[in-house]
């Protein structure tokens, strides 16, 4: 997460035109991982028979959420880059 809020800070420091989308796709990670089941919890009710399954099937789908969000972000700060460095070629 600090990897991304770092990503967030810099892109505010260069004035980019999508900080605020940037900084909105921020939030919907953090969200994401606020949301994560209890780690504890899980371990210990894995002894149930067929809770494994639960178990495997709730993280899968966690970490694909977590993974589109991030590309996301990713993908706002890449083409803010793009343009950047498209203008600065062509003063």
């Amino acid at each position: 997460m600090s990897f991304y809020e770092n990503i967030a800070e810099i892109t505010n420091l260069l004035k980019f035109k999508r900080v605020y989308s940037i900084k909105s796709r921020l939030n919907e990670l953090k969200d994401i991982n606020n949301n994560i089941k209890s780690a504890i919890v899980n371990s210990i009710l894995i002894i149930v028979p067929f809770y494994i399954l639960y178990v495997y099937h709730f993280l899968n789908k966690d970490f694909v959420k977590h993974s589109q969000k991030e590309r996301l972000l990713l993908s706002e700060v890449i083409d803010e880059i793009r343009e950047k460095s498209l203008y600065l070629q062509e003063e």
